[in-house]
């Protein structure tokens, strides 16, 4: 089974973050026909498919992206209630770089992404899932220059097809 997903983050404080992930192979299979109880699926990078973290400050004009390390997913599935909602979400990013006022560059350190919280639907007709999350962004370096505190949450809808074929 696959599991593609897209998330995109909404506007926070004059700063945007934008995650992007696909490419999640499925650790677990999904039957073809209805569920009876809710089904838990769980992901992983998919090898050789690339997954990407962005920083953006548009007020700064400052957009930088880096390499999504690994990322482990877990959602859950219920056809009948046409519910979808994460159960766990952790992603490692690469550092990323960010421009500092006397032209030097900044590191964000390791950034650590997880899930809050989650709810959504599932359309079991076209295998497409719609949630609203809350994540908790992590940086291991300050970067209250750029006016970000760590931990942070960012609230985030969340899209993604499943399929069954592996």
């Amino acid at each position: 089974m696959n599991i593609s997903s897209n998330v995109a983050n909404r506007a926070r404080s004059g700063s945007a973050v934008v995650m992007t992930l696909c490419g999640l192979v499925a650790t677990l299979a999904m039957a073809a026909s209805a569920q009876a109880q809710p089904i838990t699926v769980n992901t992983i990078n998919e090898p050789g498919s690339e997954s990407g973290f962005t920083l953006s400050f548009p007020d700064l004009g400052i957009t930088t992206s880096s390499k999504v390390v690994n990322t482990n997913i877990s959602i859950e599935i219920d056809e009948q209630a046409g519910t979808a909602s994460f159960q766990k979400y952790s992603q490692l990013v690469e550092p990323l770089m960010l421009p500092a006022a006397d032209g030097s560059l900044i590191s964000t350190g390791e950034i650590t992404i997880n899930i809050k919280t989650s709810s959504g639907t599932f359309n079991s007709a076209t295998q497409t899932f719609t949630t609203n999350d809350l994540f908790v962004i992590t940086f291991t370096n300050d970067l209250s220059a750029f006016g970000l505190t760590s931990p942070t949450e960012l609230p985030s809808v969340s899209t993604g097809t499943v399929s069954n074929t592996v």
